[in-house]
């Protein structure tokens, strides 16, 4: 079932349980609420991963839009923001209460600006603060050396941290009670408590409740790690020493080398003389198995994969700034979430002999307009188009042979 628009018609109370199914809901793009609405559940439109547009009938008296957010007016409260926000939005200065995740899929934002006479928020750091309820409600994606959650926030929303990068360490203090839903997403797994918090610990991987021992989230940091973040973070004595610790030197003698130790890293070297591994033109290529492992922050904006590469590694282009990649006949594969959340991405040419597409291969890639898949191609993994919200078409070569869940708004042609 391929629902497009869904009405909310002649329904006081909207629900949860009284919406289509959650597969349904990814295919989304439009909500009309009509004039005898009055009552939203909690979290009903949060999980509509592609919904663009909210329309609400001007004789409704509970809900109103303005500037891409969906306001109830009789409480003051922000229920939805649409996806495709800027990098920057303006609370009104009404808004006194925010449902958990409305910015979760803002994946463009990275600012959110709170009026002087607004009585409820306020920005610090970057973060969207409720400082009637001592909440945190939204952290921006930035890149910073670490999340520091301020003294006196005593919960933090769910959602709330969802959409930081992985490699940054998040630092809860003192004052931090308690935690929403699901407060980190897969790439924020490395958490530090501060040792005077007397409510929460960490222990054997996971975020624990020290009274009711409770798991809160698996955040996957080791107190070995903390040791080596302590010192990476807050004793270097001058920036050369510091400046030093982004670049890694590949010597003549490595021959294996782990994938996941290379993120972080804004340049590497490869000595002359490694039969391995080489640098060409900012990627880092395992000669051995023919796969590209690593990009650098500098890579040409319009792309060219180098002959030769049979594999393009998992999440070797997340969040990097491309405009054009030409793929060549030698690749295989691409790996999961290999160009994800590459926001300007806009063309992808893909030469025949690509036989498989990972899971979120292009996730994300909002500004991807169309993509032409080669003949050759038999898997495409799951959700690999999601959130491509400019595609507008895509060809499904005849030899397909798996083709996971997609969660697109185009024409299949």
């Amino acid at each position: 079932m391929d629902i497009r628009r869904w009405n909310f018609n002649n329904n006081k109370n909207i629900e949860d349980d009284k919406i289509p199914s959650p597969d349904q809901k990814d295919t989304i793009y439009s909500v009309e609420i009509t004039k005898e609405v009055t009552d939203i559940g909690k979290g009903t439109l949060i999980d509509c991963m592609n919904l663009m547009e909210v329309h609400v009938d001007s004789d409704n008296s509970t809900f109103k839009t303005e500037n891409g957010m969906l306001i109830d007016k009789n409480t003051h409260k922000l229920l939805w923001c649409c996806r495709e926000t800027g990098e920057s939005i303006e609370l009104p200065e009404e808004i006194t209460d925010i449902e958990e995740g409305v910015f979760f899929q803002c994946i463009k934002l990275e600012e959110v600006y709170v009026g002087a006479k607004n009585p409820a928020f306020k920005v610090d750091n970057g973060m969207l603060i409720n400082e009637n309820s001592h909440e945190l409600v939204w952290v921006p994606d930035k890149e910073v050396e670490i999340i520091e959650v301020p003294d006196g926030i005593k919960r933090i929303d769910s959602y709330a941290l969802a959409g930081c990068r992985s490699r940054i360490p998040v630092y809860i203090s003192k004052d931090v009670e308690e935690l929403g839903e699901t407060v980190f997403s897969e790439w924020s797994v490395t958490v530090k408590v501060d040792e005077e918090n007397p409510f929460l610990e960490i222990k054997d991987k996971q975020l624990i409740n020290k009274e009711t021992k409770e798991v809160l989230a698996n955040c996957n940091g080791y107190e070995e790690y903390y040791e080596e973040y302590d010192e990476e973070y807050y004793e270097y004595d001058d920036e050369d020493e510091k400046e030093q610790s982004d670049k890694l030197v590949i010597s003549k003698d490595t021959t294996n080398i782990v994938v996941n130790d290379l993120e972080g890293y804004r340049e590497i070297e490869v000595d002359k003389d490694n039969s391995v591994f080489k640098m060409e033109n900012g990627l880092l290529i395992n000669q051995s198995t023919k796969e590209l492992i690593w990009s650098s922050f500098d890579i040409p904006q319009n792309l060219e994969i180098p002959e030769g590469v049979e594999k393009i590694g998992d999440g070797v282009f997340y969040q990097k700034d491309l405009t054009s990649v030409k793929i060549p006949k030698s690749v295989k594969e691409i790996g999961d979430r290999a160009f994800s959340t590459s926001f300007e991405l806009k063309t992808v040419i893909i030469e025949e002999g690509l036989e498989k597409i990972g899971d979120r291969a292009f996730d994300s890639c909002g500004e991807l307009k169309q993509v032409e898949l080669p003949k050759s191609l038999k898997e495409i993994g799951n959700e690999s188009f999601s959130y491509c919200t400019s595609l507008l078409n895509m060809n499904l070569p005849e030899g397909l042979e798996k083709l996971e869940l997609m969660h697109l708004e185009i024409v299949l042609i």
